[in-house]
């Protein structure tokens, strides 16, 4: 996903939070004036950006935002014709595929949905960060020519933990955010794309290729390996347990479950609840999940066979610059 060879490694890096201007979902703005460029991304003087600039900040050629500017215009395609109907168009794959390594994106996309995670682009606008490195042989002239990977991070939520009532497991696998919810972004990165076939039928193929091969209840199990000391569970009840001296006990770092609790939840598969917050056993979630997204499956491919079934190992070179 990441640019590890060449010289791209310059690039501007942007991190996300909901901070000056909302939360970071990358919606489109424009000023009264009609100035969309890269001032509306952000409010100057403000302690905490939405989109804060991690590098090139003292830099005024690379610093202006203009960057962040033209993706968003591009997966919102703004100035393309058509109307709502643009988004189904080769013109608007083509730029995009120009802009980002889209491809990458999907498959987190597709993972991200399966996973139940919320806490990022699917639901917080935040937790993500995005790399302008440029095109191969531009890396001078990236913001002229910018290239952009979508990179997520932080996963504590996800598999089952909710904190109001939601049923991560049971969302529409197309309908991004479906009804299960409630916030209801618009969150164009993912809509605007699966209106696109060519991008829906690869996100559906990968979705389809994580089900049959590391997204089920067997293979998830076998992952846990509570039994086995090549199992996940083995390698990290040491350090889930170091967070108290006895089973019951109040965790040290704040924690809100006990030894015991972590015990019956990670490795028995039971499902915890403290007031409206909820996790579920994995195993369990994973079974609900994978379930439900084969229903969905199914009806979808009444019209949209599968026609990808090998996927890339390593992640995508960068497209040389037009």
């Amino acid at each position: 996903m990441f640019p590890h060879r060449g010289r791209n490694y310059r690039g501007n890096l942007y991190k996300t939070g909901y901070r000056d201007i909302g939360g970071a979902y990358l919606e489109y703005r424009t000023a009264p004036d009609g100035d969309d460029s890269g001032r509306q991304y952000f409010i100057p003087g403000s302690a905490e950006h939405t989109y804060r600039l991690q590098t090139n900040k003292n830099s005024p050629e690379t610093s202006t935002y203009d960057d962040l500017a033209c993706f968003i215009r591009t997966i919102n395609g703004i100035g393309l014709g058509g109307g709502e109907g643009r988004f189904g168009t080769d013109a608007f794959r083509e730029s995009v595929d120009d802009v980002m390594n889209v491809n990458a994106f999907l498959r987190w996309a597709a993972v991200n949905m399966l996973l139940g995670s919320w806490d990022n682009y699917y639901a917080s606008g935040s937790n993500y960060y995005l790399y302008n490195s440029g095109h191969q042989g531009a890396a001078k002239d990236f913001t002229g020519s910018p290239y952009f990977h979508f990179i997520p991070w932080d996963y504590d939520n996800c598999l089952g933990i909710d904190y109001s009532g939601t049923q991560w497991q049971y969302a529409d696998i197309l309908d991004w955010p479906g009804k299960a919810n409630r916030r209801k972004p618009t969150i164009p990165l993912v809509r605007n794309l699966l209106r696109n076939h060519d991008y829906r039928q690869y996100y559906l193929d990968f979705l389809e290729h994580m089900l049959d091969t590391e997204f089920n209840p067997e293979a998830i199990a076998t992952r846990i390996g509570p039994h086995s000391e090549d199992g996940l569970w083995y390698r990290v009840r040491r350090a889930a347990y170091l967070e108290s001296d006895t089973p019951h006990g109040r965790p040290f770092t704040g924690r809100r479950y006990s030894n015991d609790e972590v015990y019956r939840s990670g490795c028995r598969q039971r499902e915890l609840r403290h007031g409206k917050k909820t996790v579920e056993g994995i195993v369990h979630y994973v079974r609900m999940r994978h379930d439900s997204a084969r229903v969905q499956l199914r009806r979808l491919r009444r019209t949209m066979p599968r026609a990808v079934d090998r996927f890339p190992a390593a992640a995508e070179q960068l497209p040389r610059a037009a």
